[in-house]
């Protein structure tokens, strides 16, 4: 993965400005600031991305992408646990 889109990455999830949540990368409605952490990165790479699909295939294969989103939505694990596991993992 990219060492600046990682430490954006990271530094985001830790930001404060989101709102973590789970069953889609992001809340459709306009003014919401809920994302699920491949949101996130979605938003870093493309700041009010409309549509994922390929955005994230350039900068995080699947295998990792699949973690990442089990961790958001099965395991519960806070955006500071996730980023934590990025910085260690990618």
């Amino acid at each position: 993965m990219n060492e600046k889109i990682k430490r954006k990455w990271c530094s985001a999830l830790r930001g404060g400005n989101w709102v973590q949540m789970s069953g889609d990368y992001k809340n459709r409605e306009e003014a919401s600031r809920e994302r699920c952490a491949l949101g996130v990165l979605a938003e870093v790479i493309d700041p009010g991305f409309q549509f994922v699909g390929n955005k994230l295939y350039g900068c995080l294969d699947i295998r990792n992408q699949s973690t990442i989103s089990s961790m958001n939505d099965h395991e519960n694990r806070s955006f500071s646990e996730i980023a934590d596991w990025i910085e260690e993992h990618l």
